[in-house]
């Protein structure tokens, strides 16, 4: 096969060659043909794959990832790299995929590939022409292709341009993908290279062009671009859309200092019908859950969510809300809190909430609720739990099953409703002992903190008996190297099978493991799967136990002795006026760790609801009523349960809400709705406060305590301090590696000794607290689930740092100071360096 063949000048393709050249490169060359303003370039036709596969006894059906990323390419396909190498001597080129597949209606693959810029000369053509085709048969694009419903082999040509030296660079579609509408187009920029904005490095400028002279900034960070060339990019895009006969384009544009450059141009393919996003948010103040990564769906929606709606309220007992409401607006859960006034019609709906909360402390109902947890509530719980999860599912008939699925969700709920039952009343009797420190001792809130830091409870368990595996597991060479070997569920599978066979005593164990601790959701969604169906998880995080030995960080044995040493000293300094102290001190150590316990219940009880819907899925695909188990989580809980009476076939409804789940996730709406409240409103609640009786006034101090304490746990950054600053939670100063973890799916990023850098963590995340060294998280409080396990755990912590895990980066050193909150970036330090406690 010749050069000729092979490769292609960019300007004499267009789109009737797209089977060779994919659909980005012919675009591009159609564009370039037509006097756009498009970089020059070569394109290397998926002959140049196929060929190189043939040579080494491949097949784009049966090759992996591994095995295209390390291919010897053959002479013609080197010869060719040879020829566009010596054509562009000197010059640096971009180095993309463009895929027969790609750029289609219905299936982008935007991100799905790998592009490498700054390629100069032949052998960093050869490394980039590779890693371009590996790519392609990734994990991540076999699954979107699956996704898509492409059941055809992987081809892919390369895109080979001039490199064009960016000062902005960034994205524009022609039509509005959040509302539908095609009177706007909407600019994304960045300063630099757009792989800043394609990677998520960089926040983009954001801009909505409605004709030729509206250039309207909604979002700055970068202040990239002007809006002069805001509006050069804008008409750049509708030209574009107007040569492919009208179709809304998505381009990719850059700008150097000499023109605006095209880069790219594809359809919109995630565009609603106009109108059909139009989104109108309910009255009030609406807050995005920072937590949600996705759209919620709708099985989530109407039990997990309509169940916490119905019972939240418990968790503000004894406060001055009626609890909080969470919607899907734009198919994303917002949040707001409920008014007193608007769960109560009386006109007096504060007057009458303090009179409640009054005659709750006088007759001690908040340990009252305590002692309840602990005696019957919890026992009583654990127990429906245990039964629920004994039962074998298959082995139901139909009408058992939904008995099973009805008894699943009301044992969920109780779970949930006791979670926050027990919640309200921590919170009072923590924030009781916390008041009493300030006033009686002036201590700060890290102070009281130390007598509550290292009780253990149930959510630091699962980590505990993880680390108890990895210890039986390191005794066993063997074992250490099978566990190696997991990478990936499939993996997983083969060594469980192994462990069954040649390390009994350990498999008993794991499953053992898997029993007692891993029936819980990692994240919000009842959708995803739980600990226990992602073994690959479980063994992975042995392994990394394995690793870490004896240098991994630990809970202190001596926690029991820093409590005693705080008390007494406390204890000497109210001399013989004491007694009401330490009563105080052990009714908030009896209450501190329940909050956290009963979030192992209630994660537990959706669990075993989540395994009761899969199965009724498995029974209605059974029956061609579904296309696989999975799709009941895109049904309604009302509509499951009818499919599953009548037999109708609801393929078509999942359909429907499969492609707005999809379209939702996309395009996820503003970080919130509406108004706040204005710091007059606040200042006037504070004055409501200031005149209320003695007895009332302190016991909404101490109900308010765990949000008004933040404020002496963070000191001033010095000057020239570059890093996060956030809320002293957990005391003590670590340095190690910085590891960003967005979600669940990414803890196998995490290894011993980093400072996990995430959102937020569920109770759930306390499998990772026996590996890291310490935790930085963007949002939560002194009474967070991450505060709560980082203390319990002993490790430093600082949360609510707002901006963490964009300021910091993988791998990049830093000092996280869990008593002034702040986090210290190391000048010069970005790889995995070598860490310790200091």
């Amino acid at each position: 096969m010749s050069t000729q063949d092979l490769v292609r000048r960019l300007e004499d393709v267009g789109l009737a060659d797209a089977p060779r050249t994919g659909r980005k490169a012919a675009a591009l060359g159609e564009l370039a043909a037509a006097g756009f303003p498009v970089p020059t370039g070569f394109v290397l036709t998926v002959d140049a794959l196929r060929l190189t596969l043939e040579q080494s006894g491949l097949t784009a059906s049966n090759a992996d990832e591994e095995q295209v990323a390390t291919v010897a390419l053959p002479e013609p396909v080197l010869a060719a790299l040879r020829d566009i190498a010596a054509r562009t001597e000197g010059v640096p080129l971009a180095v993309r995929s463009t895929g027969v597949d790609e750029d289609l209606a219905g299936s982008s693959f935007a991100g799905q590939y790998t592009t490498v810029l700054d390629v100069l000369g032949f052998d960093d053509l050869v490394t980039a022409v590779r890693a371009c085709w590996a790519s392609a048969f990734s994990a991540r694009v076999a699954t979107y292709r699956a996704a898509n419903g492409i059941e055809r082999a992987p081809s892919m040509a390369i895109l080979l341009q001039r490199m064009v030296p960016a000062v902005a660079a960034g994205v524009a579609f022609t039509a509005n993908v959040v509302n539908g509408s095609r009177s706007e187009v909407l600019v994304s920029a960045v300063r630099g290279v757009g792989e800043r904005l394609v990677s998520g490095e960089a926040t983009p400028d954001e801009w909505v062009v409605v004709g030729t002279h509206g250039a309207r900034r909604t979002h700055v960070s970068e202040d990239a671009v002007t809006a002069d060339q805001v509006r050069a990019v804008a008409e750049l895009a509708r030209q574009v859309e107007a040569h492919f006969a009208g179709v809304p384009q998505d381009i990719e544009w850059a700008i150097d200092d000499e023109r605006l450059n095209l880069l790219q141009a594809r359809p919109i393919t995630t565009l609603a019908p106009e109108g059909l996003a139009d989104v109108e948010a309910p009255p009030g103040y609406w807050q995005r859950d920072a937590l949600a990564l996705r759209p919620m769906t709708p099985m989530h929606l109407s039990t997990v969510v309509e169940t916490t709606n119905s019972v939240v309220g418990e968790l503000f007992r004894y406060g001055l809300a009626a609890g909080t409401e969470t919607r899907a607006i734009g198919g994303w859960p917002y949040w707001r809190i409920v008014g007193l006034d608007e769960d109560n019609g009386s006109g007096n709906a504060f007057g009458e909430r303090i009179g409640e909360i009054v005659a709750a402390v006088r007759s001690d109902e908040p340990i009252d609720v305590i002692e309840q947890w602990h005696e019957q509530w919890q026992p009583e719980l654990a127990g429906k739990l245990a039964r629920l999860l004994d039962v074998r599912l298959t082995t139901l008939d139909d009408s058992a099953l939904r008995e099973h699925l009805l008894a699943a969700r009301q044992t969920a709920a109780t779970a949930q409703r006791l979670h926050f039952t027990v919640g309200g009343a921590c919170g009072y009797l923590v924030g009781d002992l916390g008041v009493h420190c300030r006033d009686r001792l002036g201590w700060t809130t890290q102070d009281t903190l130390l007598l509550l830091t290292g009780i253990p409870g149930k959510t630091s368990e699962p980590g505990l008996r993880i680390r108890e595996l990895a210890e039986l597991a390191a005794g066993s060479p063997g074992l250490t190297q099978l566990l190696s070997e997991v990478d990936d569920d499939e993996t997983a599978a083969r060594a469980l099978e192994r462990l069954a066979a040649e390390h009994p005593g350990f498999a008993k164990r794991f499953e053992q493991y898997r029993h007692d601790y891993a029936h819980r959701g990692l994240g919000n969604e009842i959708a995803e799967p739980t600990m226990a169906e992602q073994p690959a998880l479980l063994l992975g995080l042995i392994r990394d136990q394995v690793t870490a030995g004896a240098g991994a960080p630990s809970a202190a044995d001596s926690s029991g002795q820093e409590r005693e040493a705080a008390e007494e000293r406390a204890v000497a300094a109210l001399g013989g006026d004491a007694e009401d102290f330490r009563r105080k001190v052990r009714r908030a150590q009896r209450a501190y760790p329940v909050r956290d316990d009963s979030v192992f219940h209630s994660s537990t009880g959706w669990a075993l609801l989540r395994y009761a819907l899969l199965e009724t899925g498995r029974r209605l695909a059974a029956r061609q009523q579904l296309d696989a188990p999975a799709d009941v989580f895109f049904l309604t809980w009302r509509s499951a349960l009818d499919a599953f009476d009548a037999g109708t076939d609801v393929r078509d409804v999942v359909k429907r809400r499969a492609d707005e789940h999809d379209w939702a996730s996309r395009h996820a709406g503003p970080a919130s709705y509406g108004t706040p409240p204005s710091a007059a409103e606040q200042g006037g609640a504070k004055d409501f406060l200031s005149a209320l009786p003695a007895e009332a006034g302190h016991a909404l101090q101490v109900a308010m305590w765990g949000f008004t304490a933040a404020s002496d746990t963070t000191e001033p950054a010095p000057e020239g301090h570059d890093g996060p600053v956030g809320l002293g939670a957990s005391p003590g100063r670590y340095t190690g590696p910085a590891r960003i973890v967005l979600s669940e799916q990414e803890f196998s990023k995490v290894r011993p000794g980093d400072v996990l850098v995430c959102p937020l963590t569920t109770a759930q995340w306390s499998v990772l607290f026996t590996t890291i060294g310490a935790l930085v998280t963007d949002l939560g409080g002194l009474l967070s689930h991450p505060a709560i396990i980082a203390r319990e755990c002993r490790i430093p912590a600082v949360v609510a740092a707002v901006d963490a895990t964009r300021r910091l980066r993988d791998g990049q050193l830093v000092t996280v100071d869990g008593s002034t909150g702040r986090v210290e970036i190391a000048a010069g330090h970005d790889q995995h360096d070598e860490n310790g406690a200091q």
